[in-house]
């Protein structure tokens, strides 16, 4: 589900709404403030209530509902791509979806290091609703406008009158009130009672949410604690699927897209790969650029595509598995590479596989020999 409201002029919200997209989307909340680019993330709904009631400065908001990934304040919405820029999504890319790490944040590694255009090409490429924030300006970019919606001024990354005429049901925990200025006035905040997380409240044997210690503090992602916690996540990833591959086995990989040098990916996945070179497919092949490249799987079609060789250990190849989403998006299949200095050799490439060419990217028919 989860919500996103841009609001750059700080026009006034209907509270119900509010109220709304709090019961409707329970784990956690993210602000970002035009006027100076800062950032806060919140599992109070009591600091929601007071933030966006008496808010006077232009802000985009997210109201999260988790379907990938943990529950808490360091899955809060907007997640750093880099230091330039941060993103909200209200949506599900099903490829990125796991267990242990939200699909927003995987995709924020794909995007890291490349250009603005490039950028809002590749999200215009999924179906979900963005909002592509830039630190420095306080500017927040709706992604794919077509499918937001304008009421009072305001944008939605849903239908808002839905929101407000959704409400939640008087139970013991949400009685009606007489004095609450919305329908219903809940004893237990939202954020304070969710049966499956940890931010369960005190009556049901859990922590309450306001109790938070990340609550008053913006919680930077470019932080030490931070980077330990995902790189926690990528242990545990690891030690899951390992257990597929012979221990101590190498592997040769061709890259053509954002794991090439000098692009967004190659620093954190292949800097410690040892290079063997480059080259080209030694068949054609069509390779679509729409943001990022997509090399569809049908060989004969298109051009030789440039590509850097590297070795990698088994670690680093489910690593690269997770990023390109294989087998459930790319596909990892071995090809022959002609080396430009001279030989051939086979090594595992990323592909389309020609029936997702029209379901997972856009087949423009125009193709290219190197990203």
């Amino acid at each position: 589900m989860c919500l996103i409201i841009h609001n750059p002029l700080c026009l006034d919200v209907d509270p119900d709404i509010i109220e709304s997209a709090l019961w409707q989307n329970q784990d956690g909340f993210g602000i970002f403030y035009h006027d100076t680019g800062e950032i806060l993330r919140t599992m109070s709904a009591d600091k929601v209530f007071d933030i966006l009631t008496d808010i006077k400065r232009g802000y985009t908001c997210h109201f999260r509902y988790s379907t990938s990934g943990k529950i808490g304040k360091k899955q809060c919405h907007p997640f750093r791509i880099d230091d330039r820029y941060s993103l909200m999504m209200n949506g599900t890319i099903e490829r990125l979806v796991s267990s242990k790490t939200v699909d927003t944040m995987e995709l924020c590694k794909i995007l890291a290091g490349l250009e603005e255009e490039r950028i809002l090409n590749i999200l215009r490429t999924y179906s979900c609703r963005f909002s592509l924030l830039n630190h420095s300006t306080g500017q927040a970019i709706m992604v794919n406008r077509d499918l937001w919606t304008e009421h009072k001024g305001v944008h939605f990354s849903k239908d808002p009158v839905a929101y407000y005429t959704r409400k939640t049901p008087t139970t013991p925990l949400c009685p009606p009130s007489t004095t609450s200025p919305w329908k219903y006035q809940s004893t237990v905040k939202p954020y304070g009672y969710r049966k499956s997380d940890a931010w369960m409240a005190p009556e049901v044997g859990g922590r309450n949410a306001l109790d938070d210690p990340w609550d008053d503090d913006p919680f930077d992602t470019t932080s030490k604690e931070w980077q330990a916690y995902y790189d926690s996540l990528e242990q545990l990833e690891l030690e899951d699927s390992l257990a597929t591959l012979p221990s101590g086995e190498l592997h040769l990989v061709a890259v053509y897209g954002t794991l090439k040098q000098g692009r967004g990916n190659h620093d954190r996945h292949l800097s410690k790969a040892a290079y063997i070179g480059d080259g080209v497919t030694d068949e054609l092949y069509p390779m679509v650029v729409g943001g990022i490249p997509y090399l569809i799987d049908e060989p004969g079609k298109g051009h030789r595509v440039k590509v850097e060789v590297y070795q990698v250990d088994n670690a680093t190849l489910r690593k690269l598995d997770g990023l390109e989403g294989h087998p459930g998006w790319y596909v990892r299949r071995k090809l022959k590479i002609r080396l430009t200095a001279g030989g051939s050799l086979e090594a595992w490439v990323y592909t389309i596989p020609l029936h997702r060419r029209y379901t997972h990217m856009d087949d423009t028919g125009v193709y290219h020999n190197e990203f």
